[in-house]
C-alpha cells in the first residue's frame, strides 16, 4: 500500500487510525507512531479528527 501526503500530517492520521482499526494496534501505540513524525509540531484539526473518528472504534 502507498499514501503519500507532502506534509505528512494526513497520512499519519489516517494511517494511524487504520492502524488501530485493523492491525490491532493501542490507543498508545498509535499515538507514539504520530508523536514520533509529528515531534514539535501542533496539529489541533488533525488532532481533534483522530479524537472524533477514535471514539467509534
Amino acid at each position: 500500500m502507498l499514501i503519500h501526503c507532502a506534509a505528512n500530517f494526513r497520512v499519519t492520521a489516517f494511517y494511524s487510525l487504520y492502524a488501530r482499526k485493523h492491525l490491532d494496534w493501542s490507543a498508545e501505540q498509535a499515538s507514539d507512531f504520530r508523536s514520533s513524525i509529528w515531534a514539535g509540531s501542533d496539529h489541533p484539526v488533525w488532532t481533534a479528527f483522530i479524537s472524533e473518528i477514535e471514539s467509534t472504534i
